[in-house]
């Protein structure tokens, strides 16, 4: 006898609020219907967490089933049909995944579909989009999985070459929830410490999660793993590798294939059960910041899916975000310090080069040259960081002062030299143009490059040391697949003598040979109008000194300024960050600023500027009736840049001492903006402006 069943399930859909039906918007779900003739006992029941196909805008998608409701919540007749994965059916996402990916929809305000999908598609074969009826065709989309494989549980524990890395393993000994700080200093041998403790959580059959912010510092961290946990099954998950392997790693996630994962932001939602422990390593980076998007932050999550899944949370830094450094004096993280290096290499010696008195026109003055040349006189390498790509951040006219100022933008198009002919490149829209060979505005042949990026300082060194062994990485080296790593393992095998690049030679590399480093054009950073400015410096020029002297040889770190008495190049000097930090916290406690206050901004863009500020005047007006006054709403203002990629920017302030008042605010104001917004008409005044909501800014 053939029988029907029927069940009503709630899926997540990778759509935003506004696209979501109005009655079932605040479910973060649609209703979609499973039904069987076969009652057979393989059939398999969809669940929580279980991943299905449907239809949605006449395209075939993935959804997450979120709950199995009683009944349809409205016509049924208009509810369209889901279907699960065949070779996926009895595989689910883990409960901790969905109840992550719950929380992060709540608190950035957007869809749990959002938050969890992007993670879930990118990680499966594409589906082509067809109108047909589901069937049992779809089997073909998907291989079957691997049979699970028994795990290989005996781990290499690391030995612990000093003392301070054997007390702060002591003290880490908990298996249950907590969130730890390891303060260390560049050197001080964090990652020893993050893989003696991941091999004891993988001896105890528990899976280790290691997040690091770029790309670039996985196959470090991956080396490393594989040194020290040589039997346990690894894997690496970021956005640079192919969807195939991005789909078997995420496949063996999810069948408990993997001991330990390294990877990048997205990694935080992977499909892993069973954590024993989460590793943030360079916890202060703003790169855990999604930028596009879901604007989460993957330090954030980290720390939520820790209490989940309850399990420790190590967050490591040489130079902790000023929040995290807050949060450890309060009591709320546990704080253990590193204060000195392994082996027997010592902090580098700082030696500050005013260009006041040394000034000059290619970008190393006369000290840094020689100090350069010394260095390779004695066989050892030098690193020049310059956080600049390109040749030189803008063109200028000897005449007029014309400047190749971007069309797009509210920026500079960089002057670069590609494969021997010159570009003018926007860094922000990436528009590309030959430069003038005379001034538009004045007709002036004389151009000429105003500043240095890292190609201008790469030709100045191969011009004063040709015998030296020179290469550059920068982001437009490093998208050559491999590239980066190449010339990270020229650099740690000694077959470069200088290296020229940018903040991704700032972090996480090892260079035994590494005895120089020459920190170029960190004046512009004192001038940012944002209130992280000098704290985001102060964390970079920390970093870059760290790569020198950190093993075979005595480290120098030469920085050229012209503001040498400013405070926070005399804090790089001091042996740690106790003293700095007071002196921020006290600065942010006087103006009200985090971590002290919580800040959203609510951002508009539309071809016109005073569009985009006039959608926010109503969006603002809407909802004065809000009784809110723990709630500073600020007016509307142009964002710092105004203006990309044709778009025209302009946000308001939120800004609260009172975390949950203000995501009621949000809360109350969401469904009104979106209510503006589809009431809008062609020719209305605010018609086809882009907005979104963001918690936490990076930069207000």
């Amino acid at each position: 006898m053939t029988v029907t069943q029927v069940l009503w399930l709630n899926v997540a859909v990778n759509v935003p609020l506004q696209a979501l039906p109005p009655d079932t918007a605040l479910s973060n779900g649609v209703d979609y219907v499973w039904r069987t003739d076969d009652l057979s006992s393989s059939s398999i029941l969809p669940s929580q967490g279980s991943i299905v196909l449907i239809h949605w805008a006449g395209r075939r998608c993935l959804g997450v089933v979120l709950s199995i409701l009683p009944e349809p919540r409205y016509d049924p007749q208009k509810i369209l049909l889901a279907q699960l994965l065949p070779n996926l059916g009895h595989k689910v996402l883990p409960n901790t995944v969905l109840k992550l990916a719950t929380f992060a929809s709540q608190y950035y305000h957007r869809t749990v579909g959002e938050v969890l999908l992007p993670t879930v598609s990118v990680a499966l074969p594409v589906i082509k989009n067809t109108l047909n009826t589901i069937n049992d065709n779809s089997s073909k989309l998907l291989k079957p999985l691997k049979p699970l494989k028994p795990l290989l549980r005996h781990a290499l524990i690391v030995a612990i070459p000093t003392a301070e890395q054997a007390i702060v393993l002591s003290n880490l000994t908990e298996d249950c929830f907590g969130v730890h700080l390891l303060y260390g200093i560049t050197g001080s041998g964090k990652t020893e410490v993050y893989l003696s403790r991941a091999a004891q959580a993988i001896k105890q059959g528990k899976r280790v999660l290691i997040l690091v912010p770029e790309i670039v510092l996985v196959p470090a961290m991956l080396a490393r793993v594989k040194i020290a946990l040589p039997n346990a099954k690894h894997a690496v998950l970021h956005s640079n590798i192919s969807a195939a392997k991005r789909r078997t790693t995420w496949l063996d996630c999810l069948s408990n294939d993997i001991d330990i994962l390294v990877g990048t932001r997205l990694a935080i939602f992977t499909p892993l059960s069973n954590l024993g422990l989460i590793v943030v390593d360079e916890e202060h980076d703003l790169s855990y910041k999604q930028q596009e998007g879901v604007r989460y932050c993957a330090r954030n999550l980290a720390i939520v899916r820790g209490q989940l899944e309850n399990c420790p949370v190590i967050l490591g830094s040489a130079t902790p975000s000023l929040d995290t450094w807050f949060k450890a004096c309060e009591g709320k993280y546990r704080l253990h310090r590193m204060l000195k290096r392994v082996k027997t290499s010592v902090l580098p010696r700082w030696i500050k080069v005013d260009l006041l008195k040394h000034p000059t026109k290619t970008g190393l003055s006369a000290p840094v040259l020689k100090a350069l040349d010394d260095t390779l006189a004695r066989n050892e390498q030098s690193l020049v960081f310059l956080n600049r790509r390109g040749f030189a951040p803008v063109l200028t006219c000897t005449g007029c002062g014309w400047s190749s100022e971007c069309i797009n933008c509210s920026s500079y198009m960089a002057l670069h030299q590609l494969k021997g002919k010159w570009q003018l490149i926007c860094h922000h829209c990436a528009a590309k143009m030959p430069p003038p060979k005379s001034c538009p505005k004045c007709g002036n042949v004389h151009l000429e490059p105003e500043g240095q990026g890292t190609q201008a300082i790469e030709d100045t060194l191969l011009n004063a040391m040709p015998m030296a062994r020179i290469s550059r990485l920068d982001s437009d080296v490093s998208r050559k697949k491999g590239q980066s790593k190449h010339i990270t393992d020229a650099m740690s095998h000694r077959e470069l003598d200088i290296l020229v690049g940018t903040q991704m030679t700032a972090k996480g590399h090892d260079f035994p040979a590494l005895s120089t480093v020459v920190i170029v054009g960190c004046d512009g950073m004192l001038a940012s109008p944002d209130y992280r400015g000098v704290e985001r410096l102060f964390a970079l020029l920390t970093q870059v000194a760290g790569r020198a002297g950190r093993s075979e040889v005595a480290g120098t770190v030469w920085l050229q300024t012209r503001q040498a008495q400013h405070p926070v190049f005399l804090a790089v000097l001091q042996p740690s960050v106790d003293s700095f930090y007071n002196t921020l916290l006290y600065e942010r406690k006087s103006a009200g600023l985090p971590p002290y206050s919580y800040q959203a901004v609510l951002r508009a863009s539309h071809i016109h500027l005073d569009v985009a500020l006039a959608w926010l005047n109503r969006a603002k007006t809407l909802i004065d009736w809000v009784d809110n006054n723990a709630v500073r709403v600020f007016s509307p203002v142009p964002m710092l840049m105004p203006k990309v990629a044709t778009q025209c920017r302009a946000q308001i302030l939120f800004e609260s001492n009172n975390r949950p008042e203000l995501h009621c605010l949000l809360r109350d104001a969401i469904p009104v903006w979106i209510a503006y917004s589809k009431a809008l008409r062609s020719g209305d005044s605010g018609y086809g402006v882009l907005w979104h909501l963001e918690v936490d800014p990076n930069e207000v």
